[in-house]
C-alpha cells in the first residue's frame, strides 16, 4: 500500500508516517515545512519506502504528482490556528480550502479511492456542553473554523461525486 501524507512533517503528521511506516506502507510526505521542522522527519529518515517532497498544497500540478500510485490520501497540511486566520484570511482559505479541493480532484483524476481528512474542534467555535457530539452546533469563530468546516463539507458533498470514500477526523 502507498499513502501520501500532505502536512506529514508536522507533529501528528510525523507520528502518522511512522506508523504507516511501521505497518509496510510506503509513503510519501508532502509538506512545504513553513511551520514545522525537518527533525520531526529525522528519526525517519533512513526508512525504507519513505519519499519526501516540499511542496505547497495549492500547487496542484505538484501534488497530483506527489500522489501519483498512491492508496491512500491523508490530508493533514493546514494553515492552522485561530489568530493567524483573522490576520490573513485570504491566505488560510486558500490553504484549507483550495487545498482540500485540490486533493478531492487528484483523488478523482487519479483513481485514489480512500481520503482522510482532518479536521479540528474549530467547527463547533465556543463549546457549549461537552463532551462534543455529532449534534453539537457548527459555530466557527474565526476564518480557520470556517476553513476547516468547508473542507469538511468538501469531503461530503464531492466525495460520493468524484467516487472517493472520504472522512474528517477532528482533534
Amino acid at each position: 500500500m502507498k499513502a501520501l501524507v500532505t502536512g506529514g512533517a508536522g507533529f501528528i503528521g510525523s507520528n502518522l508516517v511512522e506508523s504507516l511506516l511501521s505497518r509496510g506502507f510506503q509513503v510519501v510526505v508532502f509538506d512545504n515545512f513553513s511551520t514545522v521542522r525537518k527533525e520531526n522527519l529525522a528519526a525517519l529518515a533512513a526508512s525504507k519506502g519513505l519519499k519526501v517532497i516540499k511542496g505547497d498544497i495549492r500547487d496542484y500540478g505538484r501534488l497530483k504528482a506527489a500522489a501519483k500510485n498512491a492508496d491512500v490520501i491523508f490530508h493533514l497540511a493546514a494553515q492552522v490556528g485561530n489568530v493567524l486566520s483573522i490576520q490573513k484570511p485570504q491566505e488560510n482559505i486558500d490553504i484549507n480550502v483550495t487545498g482540500t479541493l485540490n486533493v478531492l480532484r487528484g483523488c478523482r483524476e487519479l483513481g485514489i479511492k480512500s481520503m482522510v481528512y482532518s479536521s479540528s474542534c474549530a467547527i463547533f467555535g465556543e463549546t457549549k456542553y461537552t463532551p462534543i457530539d455529532e449534534d453539537h452546533p457548527l459555530q466557527p469563530v474565526s476564518p480557520y473554523g470556517v476553513s476547516k468546516l468547508a473542507g469538511e463539507q468538501l469531503c461530503l458533498v464531492l466525495g460520493p461525486v468524484y467516487g472517493v470514500r472520504a472522512c474528517a477526523l477532528r482533534s
